[in-house]
């Protein structure tokens, strides 16, 4: 399914506020990647972003 522009804000916003929602968001499933980022987040913080961000836009390329 083709994301909307409204997805891309919330996308966005969800990665600056709290990143495991934005990976859960994308996946539409709490699996391996949101456990992944829920661990990076509790651990060091920046990793977290960095990871959502991958899964958010840089997977979806590969």
């Amino acid at each position: 399914m083709a994301e909307t522009p409204e997805d891309k804000i919330v996308m966005v916003l969800l990665i600056l506020l709290f990143p495991p929602l934005a990976v859960w968001y994308k996946e539409k499933t709490c699996g391996v990647g949101v456990c992944i980022n829920v661990v990076l987040y509790i651990l060091l913080i920046f990793p977290a972003y960095i990871h959502a961000v991958y899964v958010c836009y840089i997977r979806d390329r590969q």
